[in-house]
């Protein structure tokens, strides 16, 4: 199915259309795309999400959070656990003590 075939299905299930008697497909995505996707339950989608994908499906894989601090870039932990919201208490807890990880301590910047 391709993701026109999704949308107008959504779209007639929403509105309760059918190919009959909705706006052709053109009229719906110029006319106002963010309003019609919106309304049907899609939202807009930032290539920065997939950052935040792959940091949520890393921890849910065992991964641990210092080590996702370290993949991520940021300097300091509490960055990385903003991403707690996205986590049950027990995934939090495997995450942030994971067998193996301490917290890493900042290591002197060289110069040069």
């Amino acid at each position: 199915m391709m993701v026109q075939d999704v949308f107008l299905a959504a779209y007639d299930a929403k509105h309760r259309t059918t190919a009959k008697d909705r706006p052709p497909l053109q009229e719906l995505v110029q006319a106002q795309p963010n309003r019609e996707w919106m309304d049907i339950g899609f939202r807009t989608f930032r290539f920065h999400d997939l950052r935040h994908l792959h940091a949520v499906e890393y921890v849910r894989a065992g991964g641990s959070l210092y080590d996702l601090q370290d993949r991520l870039g940021h300097e300091s932990i509490t960055t990385t656990e903003g991403y707690r919201k996205f986590f049950t208490p027990e995934e939090w807890r495997a995450a942030k003590y994971a067998p193996g990880t301490q917290k890493r301590t900042q290591q002197p910047k060289l110069t040069g």
